[in-house]
This record gives C-alpha cells, structure tokens and sequence, in this order.
C-alpha cells in the first residue's frame, strides 16, 4: 500500500543565511575595532576597564542595537522561507502555487497545503494531490491520506482537529472535489472515508530533585506530552513510548517511568492517534 509523506520542514537543518546571535561576541568585535582607531591615532586607552566608563557603556550601547538590528535581519530572512513565514508573508509564498488562504486557516495548515501544493500539478492522480485537494475544501479537515489498497483504488482518509469526526457534508464536498474530471484520473475509483481515532492514554510518574515545583515540571511534561501528540497527528502516525519518554523529560526530570501506553501504539493505515486521559504525578527523589 503506497503512503505519500511530505518533508516534515522542522526537521531540516538550519538555513545558513540566519546569523547567530551573540551579545559578547558583537561586543568583542566593537572593543576590538576601537582598539585599531585609538591606536591608529596615537592615542592611549585600556576599553577593558572599569565597567561605568562612558566609553565602554557606549561601546556596549553599540553592541546591544547591533545584536537587534541582526535580529531584525534574521527575521526578514525567516519571513522568506516556507518553513517560517507567518501571515501576509506566508500567504505570498504560497500564491505562485496557487494556494490562497481559506477563511479562518491558520498558518501551519496553509504552511501544509503550499508544501504539496506542486504535488496537484500531476495529472496521473499522485496521492499528495488527492491529499492536496482534500485540505482545500473545508479547514474542518487537519489531517488527510490518500491509500492505494488495490491497483486503480484510492481511499481518501480524513481527521478533522483534535480527533473530531468529518462531517458528512464535508465528506461528500470531498468526494465531489475528487471525482472532477481535471483532478481524478478516469481509472480511479475513489472512496473518502473517515480515519479511525485512536485515543492514547498516557500514565507517567516523573522522578525530581529536591528544590523544583512539582507541579510547574508536571505542567511542562502535560505541555511537552500534547506538542508530542500535535506533530504525530497524521493519519497511519504512530505514538511511541520512545518519543513519550524523550517528550516527558523536561528540565528538572531526572527520569521517567511510562507506565501508560505499555508499548508503541501504531494505530494502522487508515487511523489517527490523539490523547486520551493524560495522568502525570511527580516523585521527590
């Protein structure tokens, strides 16, 4: 059974054109330049010295709009790239794809449908454009795949947020999307379906020093736990005790002890994982 799988962007690496930012660094840099141009002119000063002199808050006052001006950069450079830009900026990235923002679409799922948006070029029916054209007609959908049990069927599935049901009436705004004759190959029989939810009950008992809030490291974990499941809600996705466990061990964790889920959940082709009941205790050691 074929699975189309877009470039999961966070994972990339970091795009060379985003500087790092380094306050003391920057300001080495500075003293250093002041060193040259004093000593150039045949003049005395130690720009190492005590910390209230004017010459040296100047010189840090540099530094510090130096550190937000390269900031700013950084963030006109993001604003360029699909994997950043938000809201106006993301919506000229995706308009040469044709993509359009939908009333009320936010932009991870915009972010989505620019991403596989040249999988629609296709006319042979590829399972990014089925996937494509599935999101693009109602923001109830936040997850879809497009499965091909047999030659010449493809199953459409659909998850709509937080493991909420499709309605009907999307399912069939879908099915009609699909059965247009510019979008499904005439050898394809379709089939739009609901995806099977998956609720995962997540049990954990975390092991702390002495010192930390309890319950400020158990809110981490609960927050850690839910951004777990957030990136993991495709459909076919599977949760796994190893990513729960990595998910779990916020600071202050000096081990953990999954009792819930007792092995990886995988919840097949055609279903979806959510949160069930999230228990998390603490445990002073």
């Amino acid at each position: 059974m074929s699975r189309f799988s877009a470039i999961d962007l966070s994972q990339l690496a970091a795009p060379q054109l985003i500087d790092g930012l380094d306050f003391e660094t920057i300001l080495a840099a500075i003293k250093a330049d002041f060193r040259g141009r004093v000593a150039a002119a045949g003049l005395a000063y130690d720009v190492d010295g005590i910390e209230t002199d004017p010459v040296i808050v100047a010189l840090e006052v540099a530094a510090y709009r130096e550190l937000i001006l390269r900031a700013m950069v950084n963030d006109k450079a993001r604003s360029a790239l699909l994997a950043f830009a938000t809201g106006s900026d993301l919506d000229h990235l995706a308009a040469p794809f044709g993509v359009v923002r939908m009333t009320g679409e936010s932009d991870d799922r915009l972010r989505v449908r620019a991403q596989i948006a040249p999988e629609a070029f296709a006319s042979a029916g590829p399972a990014g454009a089925y996937v494509f054209h599935a999101l693009s007609v109602s923001t109830e959908i936040a997850a879809a795949a497009a499965l091909s049990p047999a030659e010449g069927r493809v199953t459409v599935v659909l998850a709509g947020t937080a493991g909420t049901a499709v309605s009907d009436e999307t399912l069939g705004l879908v099915a009609d999307r699909l059965a247009e004759t510019d979008i499904k190959p005439l050898t394809d029989v379709v089939l739009v379906r609901r995806a099977d939810v998956a609720a995962v009950p997540v049990e954990a008992i975390l092991s702390i020093a002495r010192g930390p809030d309890p319950a400020t490291i158990a809110a981490s974990a609960a927050a850690a736990v839910a951004a777990y499941f957030n990136r993991r809600y495709k459909v076919g996705a599977g949760i796994f005790r190893s990513g729960l466990i990595a998910a779990l061990s916020v600071g202050g964790v000096d081990s953990v002890d999954l009792i819930e889920p007792q092995g990886d959940v995988l919840p097949g082709d055609t279903g979806i994982a959510v949160a069930g009941t999230v228990s998390i205790e603490t445990d002073i050691v």
